[in-house]
């Protein structure tokens, strides 16, 4: 049976439940809209923290390498009192500790924010080589009686140049990489939010459409059938009862 040869209380009921069921389908898209911002918000927030865990570790490294060298310094400065010598070695084996965890660590963060997960192996072997470099010319330092500190330090010169310019380029791609990747987090967060604005903006049009469509088309049977009864109501009215009446 089509819309139109439908009763006026079957077309009022059709459209009533068309009505309130686009109703229930716009909620239920602006909810899963909510939600799937949503969703994209916390992915964002957790990849940014974990951008700046990333960067926090190699800033770390940075300041850390550079209190080593430091103590390796204060252990030529200060080699002939035992005391602070012991307290300066001790000092310098700390930092070295923490150098190279804080360079695992970030090695473990790189993966999570589509960085090599072997970001910092260079920056570790490098290290390593070098903390090895300096114990020996400490110990030759210790041996030779006619040697200075300002022999030892001379010969070192120069050794961490290289892994110091390397953690700075660590911290330096970690900070851009974040930076590109907030922007293109940002830029797809904006073409997905815009697609499902689009389409909740068609699902209401659709239901206006609809809606005042078939509402029209049933204004218009009713004052159709309106004015039947009132040409009948007055042609009975005038005597005349052979009219027949349309239901």
């Amino acid at each position: 049976m089509g819309f139109a040869r439908m009763s006026i209380r079957t077309r009022l009921t059709t459209l009533l439940v068309f009505v309130n069921a686009l109703l229930l389908a716009a909620a239920g898209y602006a909810w899963y809209a909510i939600a799937t911002l949503n969703m994209r918000l916390v992915d964002m927030n957790e990849t940014q923290n974990h951008i700046e865990e990333a960067g926090d570790l190699s800033r770390r490294a940075q300041l850390e390498y550079k209190v080593q060298i430091q103590e390796w310094k204060n252990m030529l400065l200060r080699g002939n009192d035992l005391a602070l010598l012991d307290k300066h070695t001790k000092g310098f084996e700390a930092q070295a500790a923490k150098v190279k965890s804080l360079l695992h660590q970030l090695n473990g963060v790189a993966r999570l924010v589509d960085l090599p997960p072997t970001l910092a192996d260079k920056a570790i072997a490098e290290h390593a080589e070098l903390q090895v470099r300096y114990v020996e010319a400490f110990k030759a330092f210790r041996s030779v009686e006619e040697a200075t500190s300002h022999d030892v330090d001379k010969a070192v010169r120069g050794m961490d140049r290289t892994l110091t310019e390397h953690i700075d380029a660590i911290v330096k791609d970690v900070r851009e990489h974040g930076d590109a990747l907030a922007a293109k987090s940002a830029r797809a967060a904006g073409e997905q939010k815009n697609v499902l604005i689009t389409g909740l903006i068609a699902l209401l049009v659709l239901a206006g459409t609809v809606s005042a469509a078939a509402g029209t088309a049933t204004i218009i049977a009713i004052t159709r059938r309106l004015r039947t009864a009132a040409d009948v109501a007055r042609t009975v009215a005038a005597g005349d009862l052979s009219k027949v009446i349309q239901s």
